[in-house]
């Protein structure tokens, strides 16, 4: 039987630095923002295909996007911020659901759009300030700027048009 073993030195060993990788790829690197407090991740030629988050995306130092609670989407500076238990909700806009609590299947749409709703469920909001001061009223739609502006409690309401409604706060209507 003939065994041969070749060993030689000239075979160097794997590359664990990954110095073989381009600029500005490389391994183990953090990102964390440089000295200018800046980090680009991507480019216009050779974006990023796929992102997986846990939490929430924060923009310049406010809450942006994030899920809070159950089946949730939130979209814009504080949409949902003070949300805990709430569920099925979705907010889009400045401050929009900003407090609700533990409401349900709402769907707000505008700057402050259902901003003091608290546990109302299943209202529609969309416009600037529309069912802005609603806390638990439920089954309400407001269509426009500041539409059911006042309504706190009122329930089965459908207003449309801008302020339609704004001083309206229990009795059950109907306004187009």
């Amino acid at each position: 039987m003939l065994f041969i073993l070749f060993v030689s030195a000239g075979f160097g060993q794997a590359n664990t630095s990954l110095s073989n990788l381009s600029s500005p790829t490389a391994a183990n690197q953090h990102l964390l923002p440089d000295a200018n407090n800046k980090r680009n991740l991507g480019s216009a030629s050779k974006s990023w295909r796929i992102l997986y988050l846990d939490s929430a995306i924060y923009l310049k130092d406010s809450l942006f996007i994030h899920r809070r609670g159950t089946n949730n989407t939130f979209v814009g500076e504080n949409a949902g911020k003070a949300t805990a238990s709430a569920s099925s909700n979705t907010a889009v806009g400045y401050n929009a659901l900003f407090n609700d609590g533990s409401g349900g299947y709402n769907a707000a749409m505008g700057s402050y759009a259902l901003y003091s709703n608290t546990i109302g469920t299943q209202n529609s909001a969309f416009g600037h300030r529309a069912l802005y001061s609603n806390t638990t009223g439920v089954y309400n739609l407001a269509l426009g700027a500041y539409t059911l502006y006042n309504n706190l409690t009122g329930n089965y309401n459908i207003a449309a048009g801008a302020n339609a409604l704004y001083k309206h706060r229990k009795k059950i209507t109907i306004s187009l």
